[in-house]
């Protein structure tokens, strides 16, 4: 072009006109690797994971998944026969995340005619060191009762310490099972909640010295287990809550999202505040949490948009505080893409959960995108304020089931733990399997289909071999400089 340059004004849809296809390598959209397969024994009935309940965990480059498993058990049956299973993974350079052989958490083993563990919760220090927590019936003496135990390893998950029991389980209670085991770490100090039989009651168990011991199980909310979460940054603990309301005889059950702040590492709690803002009688659901220095994040399923006669509306909301709790704008549609709703039950999204690292954020849930029943995701690398599109995280197969999904993020990945048939494409898997994929940020052209020129967000510059403007045809080593701000671009 002979060193000529044009200064050009344009308005906002001759930009897009103009560029044609472009991507925002770790913007607009975040390409995540095919599929690994977690679980290694070929021939177990089923492993699950758990709405809403931490299963992935990053330390580093390294990345750690629980889930239940069912190898130890019955072919035909799933209430009976499950363990606690861990692995941990490398991340390579594309987000495929390769992991090493799994190993069985609880040491007291199940087996095919009894035994049972559930719902496991993982979370990792800032030193590495591991906790898992779940429930487990070791302890009944008859036909009821689960404890809450956790298992600690310090050396990265090579090995795991001996179980620690959490709960007391006194053999007078009428109902003794415990239920709904969460944990959190930040600060030397562990948290662990839980439920308590029958009542709606909230306990919790605290350890000041990074697990080693625990202190007394105590009540701190009168809330339901079943639907709360936990989140812990310095000395600031945070419980979630869906809190159902009675309205009166014949009226429909309102439910709320509560949050409860501690800034005493969890021995006192505020008052709760209302973090769903539609206030129609609808019902919040699959809570998650995360926190992140002054930054916490909630997301949950909420069915706001549902409409009579229509079978999609179940969206992901989510919440966002910059100051601890404080205050939180409004709520935001995290998914799906309103241009894309056919008021279908292919709109529906399911189970959310919410990871944050710095400035990172991550959410990922299932549903139906592109015809697939796939999990989703989405990243923002900016505290919330700019999302990722809805990306695929699974590969696209027809599976008869898929989801719930876990997500964990750091300063420089994001990965993904989900639940999914293991009979897919002709696939002649038994049951549910585990797997995973990761996304690394900056991955080169990480969204960018095959033949499809890169914008350069850092110099604004798109390099092209030609370009055709108002008629005019223009070849060469050309750049495209772009000036969103003042709606102007220069050809040089």
């Amino acid at each position: 072009m002979n060193g000529n340059r044009f200064l050009l004004k344009i308005k906002t849809f001759f930009i897009v006109s103009v560029i044609g296809i472009f991507c925002f390598s770790g913007i607009l959209y975040a390409q995540f690797a095919s599929d690994t397969l977690v679980n290694d024994d070929g021939s177990a009935f089923e492993q699950l994971l758990r709405n809403g309940i931490p299963s992935i965990a990053i330390h580093g480059d390294t990345v750690y998944s629980t889930w239940q498993d069912a190898r130890a058990g019955a072919a035909t049956s799933n209430t009976i026969g499950y363990d606690v299973y861990f692995a941990k993974g490398t991340v390579d350079s594309t987000g495929k995340i390769t992991f090493g052989t799994n190993v069985r958490v609880n040491d007291t083993a199940q087996s095919a005619s009894s035994g049972h563990t559930a719902v496991p919760s993982i979370a990792v220090a800032s030193d590495g060191t591991i906790f898992i927590v779940w429930k487990d019936d070791r302890d009944q003496s008859n036909s009821d009762g689960e404890s809450i135990y956790l298992a600690r390893s310090v050396d990265g998950g090579t090995s795991f310490l001996a179980n620690q029991k959490i709960d007391i389980l006194p053999s007078t209670e009428a109902y003794r099972h415990r239920r709904s085991p969460r944990v959190a770490a930040a600060d030397g100090y562990v948290y662990v909640t839980f439920g308590k039989g029958l009542s709606e009651a909230l306990e919790i168990s605290i350890s000041s010295d990074n697990g080693v011991t625990f202190g007394s199980v105590q009540e701190i909310l009168s809330l339901p287990a079943d639907e709360s979460v936990i989140a812990a940054d310095g000395s600031y603990v945070y419980i979630a809550s869906v809190l159902t309301i009675s309205q009166g005889v014949g009226l429909p059950s309102k439910s709320n999202v509560m949050l409860y702040v501690s800034s005493d590492h969890g021995q006192t709690f505020g008052t709760g505040m209302l973090i769903n803002d539609d206030g129609m009688d609808k019902q919040p659901q699959d809570i998650s949490m995360a926190a992140a220095g002054d930054n916490l994040y909630l997301a949950w399923r909420d069915n706001r948009n549902v409409t009579t006669g229509v079978s999609g509306g179940y969206y992901v909301y989510g919440a966002i505080s910059h100051d601890r709790g404080a205050t939180f704008g409004a709520n935001v549609l995290l998914s799906p893409d309103l241009a894309s709703v056919t008021n279908t039950s292919d709109d529906n999204r399911n189970a959310p959960t919410v990871s944050a690292s710095g400035d990172n954020v991550a959410v990922s849930f299932y549903g139906v995108l592109n015809t697939y029943k796939s999990v989703i995701a989405r990243i923002s690398t900016d505290k919330g304020t700019t999302w990722t599109s809805e990306t695929m995280v699974s590969d696209a197969f027809s599976r008869p089931s898929i989801g719930p999904s876990s997500i964990a993020v750091s300063n420089s990945m994001a990965c993904v733990l989900w639940q999914a048939d293991g009979k897919y494409a002709g696939n002649t898997g038994t049951g549910n399997n585990i797997y995973a994929s990761g996304y690394v940020f900056g991955t080169p052209s990480a969204g960018c289909p095959a033949n499809v020129n890169e914008f350069n967000t850092a110099t604004s510059v798109l390099k092209l071999k030609s370009i055709c403007i108002d008629g005019v045809y223009y070849v060469g080593e050309i750049e495209l400089i772009l000036n969103f701000i003042s709606g102007t671009f220069q050809i040089k």
